[in-house]
């Protein structure tokens, strides 16, 4: 029953390097990952320090204007630093579960 079916949500990949965000975004079509769209997205310097993110703010910011660029249909309702504290906060749930 197609009332019953899950619906196809776009899923977003973001990787975080010392110089840049990159986006990508991913839908589910005929049983395959297929590129929905993409963005790369340059950081502010020192806002990422080897591999630790110094500037929350920032790079929350980074990423806001890395899923506007690409036109992701996938969204965060989480704003600026409170995405990478929200996102922190269920990494160190998942460890201590």
């Amino acid at each position: 029953m197609a009332l019953f079916r899950r619906k196809n949500v776009p899923l977003l990949g973001i990787d975080i390097s010392s110089t840049s965000i990159k986006l990508l975004e991913l839908a589910m079509v005929g049983g395959r990952y297929r590129v929905e769209s993409y963005a790369v997205e340059p950081l502010p310097p020192n806002s990422v320090s080897e591999k630790n993110i110094t500037d929350a703010q920032l790079v929350g910011e980074a990423i806001e204007r890395a899923v506007r660029k690409s036109g992701a249909r996938a969204r965060c309702r989480l704003r600026g630093g409170g995405l990478l504290r929200h996102h922190q906060d269920h990494l160190d749930a998942g460890r201590l579960g």
